[in-house]
């Protein structure tokens, strides 16, 4: 991973993490530029698996331009790519795009995207597998 939040959250988790260096992103707290770029040069992903800040009628989309330039790369060097999104991010709009719906295999949503995405999902051929509600129609447990 280039993102030091998701090599935090792996870290207690049973498997190995490596972190790309690079020059940090100190907001979003992700590495980028050549040092990235050319470690990513040297790797295979059997799998890779992304967020999007935005997904639009054509693709995804991201806050900065390194950030989405290291998504198109990791794209280009996977053999499967799954996007793990939340339905928020169908509603909102970012400037930088990282890739196609035809670079994506498969995308995990938690509802159902608005039908002009929907459209373009449908032309990018992709997987898409809905699970659960949108946090509004997820029933909230009682609090006592």
């Amino acid at each position: 991973t280039h993102s030091i939040n998701n090599a935090e959250r792996l870290m207690d988790k049973a498997c190995d993490v490596n972190l790309l260096g690079g020059r940090l992103n100190r907001k979003n707290r992700f590495f980028y530029g050549g040092v990235t770029m050319a470690q990513m040069e040297e790797v295979c992903f059997d799998i890779a698996v992304l967020g999007a800040a935005a997904v639009h009628a054509d693709g995804l989309y991201y806050e900065e331009s390194e950030d989405a330039e290291v998504k198109r790369k990791a794209v280009e060097r996977a053999c499967f790519v799954v996007l793990v999104v939340d339905d928020g991010k169908f509603l909102k709009s970012n400037r930088f795009k990282g890739c196609d719906f035809a670079d994506i295999d498969v995308i995990v949503t938690n509802g159902q995207p608005p039908e002009d995405i929907a459209d373009g999902m449908r032309r990018g051929r992709l997987q898409v597998d809905i699970f659960g509600g949108s946090p509004a129609e997820t029933p909230q447990p009682e609090i006592l």
